[in-house]
C-alpha cells in the first residue's frame, strides 16, 4: 500500500462526517452517571472535605496534585472575604451539580462542560478519593467540553468521535497488558483475591477452591476482552460480542467489587462510543425512546440556530440540497 492511500485511508478515519448521536448519548448518560454519584457522596461532601473533615486543610492538599490549588489554598486566598473552606466546598458541589443538570439536558454544552470538568478536577484533586470512574470521567468531560455538540453530520463529530474511540480502546489495550506481565491474572489469583476480600465482596466464594480452573478462565477472560478490544471493536461483528462481554465484565465489577459507579461509566463509555451508530445517531440503537431523543435533541438544536432571512429554514439544512445528506 503507497504512501497516498494510506494517507487517504487515515484522513477518511478521521475527517469522515458523523453523526452527532454517539457524543449526545456519552454526553447525557456520563452526567446522569456523575448525578448519581453526586447524590451518594453529596450528603456526606463536608465530612470529606469540609474544615473539619477527612481531607481537611492541608492534608487535602498534600495528598492532591501540586499543580492544583486546595480548598485550604483558596479559603486563604478568599479569607478576607468573609468565605470560609465549609462554604467554599458547597459552592463547588453546587456548581457542579448544576453544571451537570446543564450537560444532561443540553444547555450550553461549552460552558456547562468547562464548568462541571473544572469543579470534577478541583472535587477530585486529592488521589485518595481519585480512582478509576473520576479519572476517565475527567478525561471524557473534557473532550466533550472541547467537541461541544451540534444537529447535523459535521467532520467536527467525527473527528471527536475518532479521538475518543482511540483514547478509550488504548486505556483498555493499556490495562490489558498490564495485567498479562504479571502471573496472578494468568494463574487465577488475582481473581481469587479479588472475590476473598471481605470488603469487596459479601459472598462467599471459598467454593472457588475447589475448581480452580474457573478462576483461570475469568482471568484469561478478562485478558482477552481487554487485550482485544482495540482489535475487535472496529469490526461489526466482532463488535456484536465485545460490547456485550464488556458490559458483562463491568456489571461483574460493579456486583463483586461494589465499584457501581466505576463500572457504569465504563459501560457508558464503551456503549455510546462503539454501541451508538455515528450515521444513524440514537435512532442507530433501534429503539423508540432512541428516536424520540434523537429528534428532541435536534429540535432544540434547531430552535437555537439561526435562519435565512424570511424563510425560517437554517443554512445548509437537509431539504435544501442533497450536499449536506449523510450517506
Amino acid at each position: 500500500m503507497n504512501r497516498e492511500k494510506i494517507e487517504k485511508k487515515i484522513a477518511a478515519f478521521f475527517f469522515t462526517p458523523a453523526s452527532w448521536g454517539p457524543l449526545l448519548a456519552l454526553r447525557t448518560g456520563l452526567a446522569a452517571v456523575l448525578l448519581l454519584q453526586a447524590g451518594l457522596v453529596g450528603p456526606a461532601v463536608l465530612e470529606l472535605y469540609g474544615r473539619g473533615g477527612w481531607l481537611q486543610g492541608t492534608l487535602g492538599d498534600l495528598l492532591g496534585s501540586s499543580d492544583l490549588w486546595g480548598f485550604s489554598q483558596l479559603a486563604q486566598v478568599l479569607s478576607p472575604l468573609g468565605i470560609s473552606a465549609d462554604t467554599l466546598v458547597l459552592v463547588t458541589a453546587i456548581l457542579y451539580v448544576m453544571g451537570l443538570l446543564m450537560l444532561l439536558v443540553g444547555l450550553k454544552v461549552r460552558l456547562s462542560g468547562a464548568l462541571v470538568w473544572l469543579t470534577h478536577l478541583f472535587l477530585t484533586g486529592a488521589q485518595i478519593t481519585s480512582y478509576g470512574v473520576d479519572e476517565f470521567a475527567n478525561i471524557f468531560l473534557f473532550y466533550l467540553m472541547i467537541a461541544g455538540t451540534g444537529c447535523r453530520p459535521s467532520v467536527r463529530a467525527g473527528f471527536w468521535l475518532r479521538v475518543m474511540q482511540l483514547h478509550l480502546a488504548f486505556a483498555y489495550l493499556m490495562s490489558g497488558l498490564d495485567k498479562a506481565m504479571g502471573i496472578q491474572w494468568w494463574n487465577g489469583e488475582a481473581i481469587w483475591r479479588t472475590l476473598m476480600i471481605p470488603f469487596y465482596c459479601g459472598i462467599d466464594f471459598s467454593w472457588l477452591a475447589q475448581v480452580p480452573w474457573l478462576a483461570k478462565c475469568l482471568g484469561w477472560g478478562t485478558l482477552l476482552l481487554e487485550i482485544g478490544y482495540p482489535f475487535f471493536m472496529w469490526w461489526p461483528r466482532t463488535r456484536r460480542v465485545w460490547i456485550p462481554s464488556i458490559v458483562a465484565l463491568h456489571l461483574g465489577i460493579a456486583l463483586f467489587m461494589g465499584l457501581g459507579t466505576f463500572a457504569l461509566t465504563m459501560i457508558v463509555l464503551t456503549v455510546c462510543l462503539f454501541g451508538v451508530s455515528p450515521r444513524k445517531g440514537l435512532a442507530g440503537l433501534n429503539s423508540s425512546w432512541g428516536a424520540v431523543w434523537a429528534g428532541a435533541a435536534e429540535e432544540m438544536a434547531f430552535r437555537r440556530e439561526p435562519r435565512l432571512g424570511g424563510t425560517g429554514r437554517r443554512p445548509g439544512a437537509y431539504g435544501d440540497s442533497a450536499k449536506g445528506s449523510p450517506t
